[in-house]
């Protein structure tokens, strides 16, 4: 059961947006990940894993993920494609 989105303040929405973008170009990640965090009500948002192959199954959270802002299972395998046939090219 997943809960999208998360119910932590929009002060640690901004924050887990930026620490993960940080981390993801910190890491040198490509194409696709996804980064889990747990939100501390004194430490705030703090990263506890990246996963650089993230499930792709109806019931994987990235694809749920998607969905809950409007991206339906096709359109995010597309843009995954694309990404792989666009990476060596830039």
């Amino acid at each position: 059961h997943h809960i999208i989105p998360a119910r932590i303040s929009e002060e640690n929405r901004e924050l887990v947006k930026k620490i993960g973008a940080q981390t993801y170009k910190a890491l040198g990640c490509v194409g696709i990940s996804r980064i889990d965090f747990i939100v501390d009500n004194k430490k705030g948002p703090m990263v506890i894993e990246v996963n650089t192959s993230p499930g792709m199954t109806e019931a994987s959270l990235f694809p749920d993920s998607a969905r809950a802002v409007g991206i339906t299972v096709a359109e995010l395998f597309s843009k995954v494609l694309e990404l792989g046939l666009t990476a060596n090219r830039n």
